[in-house]
């Protein structure tokens, strides 16, 4: 049995291995903004104690949103912020950040399967925050059943 070993073979090996090393580790995974993401997952509310939280002196506490995942999330590792957002692996939650003009959808979601579409970041100021990622929706609705 003979091996052909010719140019064209060649050329489509060195191509093949061009591109696997191209391609990614963890092939899936989402990336940080600028790039617009869909998550699927159920909208839950939260309240998380501030250090503050005092019931005798007045503090409150503070509410969050979090997007629990039907599936796990990873996400790519981005040096080219300033921040520098590191990379994710088996995410089971991301904390939903929705402006005001979303606080009607966000009550009527609470607690459904829903589809949201934005913008994944990393937490960058001193606010506690309940996940590890974040998720800026542009877009939220109920999941379709299938």
């Amino acid at each position: 049995m003979r091996v052909f070993c010719g140019p064209v073979f060649l050329v489509i090996l060195l191509s093949a291995a061009s591109v696997a090393q191209l391609e990614p580790a963890g092939a899936g995974c989402k990336f940080y903004d600028p790039a617009v993401v869909k998550l699927h997952g159920t909208l839950l509310e939260k309240t998380l104690p501030t250090e503050t939280t005092n019931t005798q002196t007045g503090g409150s506490a503070e509410t969050v949103w979090v997007l629990k995942l039907d599936s796990p999330l990873c996400v790519y590792e981005d040096k080219k912020t300033l921040s520098h957002y590191p990379s994710q692996q088996n995410l089971q939650q991301v904390e939903v950040i929705m402006n005001q003009d979303m606080a009607v959808e966000r009550a009527l979601l609470v607690d459904h399967k829903v589809v949201a579409t934005g913008k994944l970041s990393a937490p960058r100021t001193v606010h506690r925050y309940y996940a590890s990622v974040l998720l800026t929706v542009t877009n939220i609705e109920l999941a379709r059943s299938k």
